[in-house]
């Protein structure tokens, strides 16, 4: 049984490649991240109506720059991550699980820029 890692903010959590379904059918943004504001990013994951009934979101910054935090598992495809510095450039990723806790795919990481 393969391991793999999953990075939540500056955890990083080891689980069983038996935890990941649809490795096809990873997660996606239908609104990448987009700086609002000189101290927010905005962004929404594709919402998934092929899985159960549950479908929850995990938002993963991963610059590790002052101010730039992840999500908790949330029911809601949106997340805004505010308290960031001005001018500084975030990455962030989207996972999606299902009722059954089964993991899809990370998101290709997208990287955004907060305004002057």
């Amino acid at each position: 049984m393969a391991m793999i890692l999953v990075r939540h903010g500056r955890n990083t959590h080891q689980l069983s490649s038996d935890l990941i379904r649809h490795k096809k059918r990873r997660g996606t943004f239908s609104s990448v991240p987009t700086a609002v504001s000189s101290s927010a990013v905005t962004m929404t994951a594709t919402v998934r109506t092929d899985l159960t009934p549950t479908v929850e979101y995990l938002f993963t910054e991963l610059s590790g720059n002052a101010g730039g935090t992840s999500s908790d598992w949330q029911e809601s495809p949106v997340y805004v991550d505010d308290g960031l510095s001005a001018s500084t450039t975030y990455i962030y990723t989207v996972t999606v699980r299902d009722g059954d806790g089964m993991l899809c795919g990370i998101s290709d990481p997208f990287q955004v820029t907060t305004e002057i």
